[in-house]
C-alpha cells in the first residue's frame, strides 16, 4: 500500500518566518512534482487557507493573552493533536516543536507513528535566551527531551552533528539520516553577483531577524577595526533586535564603512540588492550554539542565486576549498576584512563561477532531491 504522509510544522508566532515558509512551500512543490503523497500542515495564529498540497490551519486558541500564550507554549502537542485529524496518515514528519510542553501528552505519541526533523543543537541554541522564560524552557527541554525522542519512529538532521546530539538524548537505538536544507532552485532567482571594481566592495546579510549565531556583531566589530583604502558597503536586511548590534552600528566612524540598514524586504525588492553585492555574508557565530556543523537555509538561497559568500561554521552544502565560499574559524576572532578583499578579486577572476553554483544547487540542493530521500527514508521504517 503507498506510504500517505504528512509533515505538520508548527509555527504560532505573530509572523510567519519567510524563510521557514517558504522553505515548506518548496518542499510541497517538490512533492506533487514527484507524485508523492504527502500533505504538509503549517499550524499558525494567522489564517485558514489551502495551497494544493500545503494547508494553513489557524490555530484555536483562548481569546485571553495569557492562557493564549501559555496554550501555544507549553502545550503544544495536545494543541496539535486538537487542531489536527491525522487518522488517514500512516506516518508523521514533525519539526521537532521542542519539548517544553508541562506535560507529555503520551496519547498523541502512541496514536501515531512520528518522525521528528531537527535543524540545530535545541539545548545549545535555548542557552542564549538570557530570559526567565528561556530558563524556564531551557529546563523543561533538558528535563523532557530524553523521553519525548524515545517515543518517535525515527529521526532526521541536518548535521552529522545535530544527529549525534540528538542521538544521545535517548538509550535506545532509533532509525536516523542526515539530510541537509534544501531550495526550490527554479524559484529563486539568478541574480549572480556585481564585480568588485577594487574601490568599493558591497556585501549583503540577510535574516528574517538577527539572532546571535548569525554573527552580526563579530562582522560588525570586524568592520570597526578595518583601516583599509576599500570602501565596504554592507547591505543589512532583516530585524535588527540585539542593542549590542546597534550600539556597534552607530559606534562605526570610518568614512570607508558604509552600512545600509534596510529592514525586511522580500521579493524583487530583495532581488536589487542581491545583484548589485559581490559577496553574501553566512552564519559566523554557530559557536555560541554549541555547534560547528549545520546546514542553513541562507546558504542553499546563496547558491541557487549564484553569489559567493562568507561563513565560518561546516556546512553540509559546502566542500572544502570551493571557489566560491570563503571559510573562517567558527569562534570570536575577528574576521580579517582584508583576506574578504583578496577573495572577492579572486572571485571576479572565474567568469563561470555563479553558474557553476546555480547548476550544484540543481544537482545536489533542490527539494526534489531532499523530499525524496526524507520519503524513501520514512517509507522503510
Amino acid at each position: 500500500m503507498k506510504m500517505k504522509l504528512a509533515c505538520i510544522y508548527y509555527l504560532p508566532s505573530k509572523t510567519l518566518p519567510i524563510g521557514i515558509y517558504n522553505k515548506i512551500k518548496g518542499q510541497a512543490n517538490a512533492a506533487r512534482k514527484l507524485h508523492l503523497d504527502i500533505d504538509y500542515f503549517i499550524l499558525n495564529k494567522l489564517e485558514n487557507k489551502q495551497l494544493d498540497n500545503l494547508k494553513l490551519i489557524k490555530l484555536n486558541l483562548p481569546s485571553n493573552k495569557i492562557l493564549n500564550f501559555i496554550k501555544r507554549t507549553y502545550f503544544k502537542i495536545k494543541t496539535i493533536d486538537q487542531n489536527l485529524d491525522l487518522k488517514m496518515y500512516n506516518k508523521i514528519v514533525l519539526r521537532y516543536p521542542l519539548a517544553t510542553d508541562f506535560f507529555f501528552y503520551k496519547t498523541f505519541w502512541k496514536k501515531y507513528k512520528i518522525i521528528t526533523i531537527h535543524n540545530s543543537n535545541e539545548i545549545g541554541e535555548l542557552k542564549t535566551n538570557k530570559t526567565f522564560l528561556g530558563k524556564i524552557n531551557l529546563f523543561l527541554e533538558k528535563r523532557n527531551s530524553s523521553k519525548l525522542l524515545s517515543n518517535v519512529a525515527g529521526i532526521i538532521s541536518v548535521s552529522n552533528e545535530i544527529r549525534n546530539i540528538e542521538l544521545k538524548k535517548i538509550k535506545t537505538v532509533k532509525p536516523s539520516i542526515v539530510i541537509s536544507n534544501g531550495i526550490d532552485v527554479e524559484n529563486v532567482p539568478f541574480t549572480k553577483f556585481r564585480t568588485f571594481d577594487n574601490e568599493t566592495l558591497n556585501l549583503i546579510f540577510v535574516s528574517t531577524i538577527f539572532n546571535p549565531w548569525h554573527g552580526l556583531e563579530r562582522l560588525l566589530k570586524s568592520l570597526h577595526l578595518y583601516n583599509g583604502k576599500v570602501k565596504i558597503r554592507l547591505y543589512l536586511i532583516g530585524e535588527i533586535k540585539n542593542n549590542i548590534e546597534k550600539s556597534l552600528i552607530h559606534e562605526i566612524s570610518n568614512t570607508n564603512i558604509d552600512i545600509k540598514i534596510l529592514g525586511s524586504k522580500y521579493g524583487k525588492d530583495i532581488d536589487k540588492y542581491f545583484s548589485i553585492s559581490t559577496l553574501a555574508i553566512g552564519t559566523l557565530a554557530l559557536f555560541k550554539n554549541n555547534m560547528n556543523e549545520t546546514s542553513t537555509l541562507k546558504i542553499e538561497e546563496y547558491l541557487a542565486r549564484g553569489i559567493p559568500f562568507i561563513y565560518a561554521y561546516d556546512d553540509t552544502a559546502v566542500e572544502e576549498n570551493c571557489e566560491y565560499a570563503l571559510k573562517f574559524e567558527n569562534n570570536e576572532s575577528i574576521i580579517d576584512i582584508e583576506k574578504v578583499i583578496e577573495f572577492a578579486k579572486k572571485v571576479n577572476l572565474n567568469k563561470k563561477i555563479s553558474f557553476e553554483m546555480r547548476r550544484k544547487a540543481f544537482d545536489n540542493s533542490d527539494w526534489k532531491i531532499k523530499v525524496k530521500k526524507i520519503y524513501d527514508f520514512i517509507e522503510n521504517i
